[in-house]
């Protein structure tokens, strides 16, 4: 977009791909075309779509900082802070989702028979014994892959999620399950063609896919409501932007849309 006052917003790709993936593009194509302001210039924001993953690999290495950022979930931010980078929230849900393991329906109905209520510990237990395959994505690169291994060492020792014990159990776990898949939107995708039975998966995901009717969805972890951070000291005009495209997508229309 040209404009006098423009910011550039990496973006999780479940928001900012296309179809039912692309809400938060619709979102500023509509906010660039009202013909917004700052202090009197014109101003249009331009969104970036990289997976969470790959876009702290780029904020990490300083190889490229964007002027915001809006991952799936806080867990990103974290590790940003941590490595010394400037991150400030501007606000902690654009929209609101979850993360969680899907359950083919008849498989969940077996195993609920035999086990009772089926707990991510149960999952975890199932897939040490080999009972069952979890299909999951790369932490490296999926928020979702990120919050289920968190999740999982957490289950596995919620005192020392990095002990000798929890690390000991993740590798059984790993024993036993097939390589990880880089995104949740390729977990959907391998899920619409009936190869995987338990996989992690995104509500949003879920819900907005018809092949996937047949199957449970059980939240597990930090919730995925897309926080959105300004990534380095910006000007009072692209700060005031950012803040003003983050209002935008949380009025009503944005949000019902």
């Amino acid at each position: 977009c040209k404009a006098d006052v423009k910011i550039e917003i990496f973006s999780s790709t479940e928001k900012s791909s296309s179809g039912k993936d692309g809400w938060l593009n619709e979102v500023a194509k509509k906010f660039n075309s009202s013909n917004h302001t700052v202090n009197g210039k014109s101003a249009c924001v331009e969104i970036r779509p990289i997976a969470s993953g790959l876009a702290m690999d780029y904020l990490t290495s300083r190889t490229y900082v964007p002027d915001a950022f809006t991952p799936s979930n806080e867990l990103w931010a974290e590790m940003l802070k941590a490595r010394g980078l400037d991150v400030t929230m501007i606000d902690s849900r654009l929209a609101g989702n979850t993360a969680g393991i899907l359950i083919k329906s008849s498989l969940y109905d077996s195993l609920k028979k035999e086990h009772g209520e089926l707990t991510l510990q149960t999952i975890l237990d199932l897939g040490i014994e080999r009972s069952i395959t979890l299909g999951y994505t790369s932490p490296y690169s999926s928020s979702t892959g990120l919050n289920l291994l968190v999740s999982m060492l957490t289950q596995f020792d919620s005192s020392n999620p990095l002990s000798e014990n929890a690390i000991n159990q993740m590798i059984k776990l790993q024993a036993s399950v097939p390589p990880a898949l880089l995104t949740t939107i390729q977990m959907r995708d391998s899920a619409a063609s009936g190869l995987i039975d338990i996989m992690v998966m995104e509500y949003q995901a879920y819900i907005n896919n018809d092949s996937l009717k047949d199957y449970v969805f059980i939240p597990i972890g930090v919730r995925h409501d897309s926080p959105m951070y300004a990534m380095k000291s910006l000007s009072d005009d692209k700060m005031q932007l950012l803040k003003d495209f983050t209002s935008y997508a949380k009025n009503s229309e944005s949000q019902k849309l």
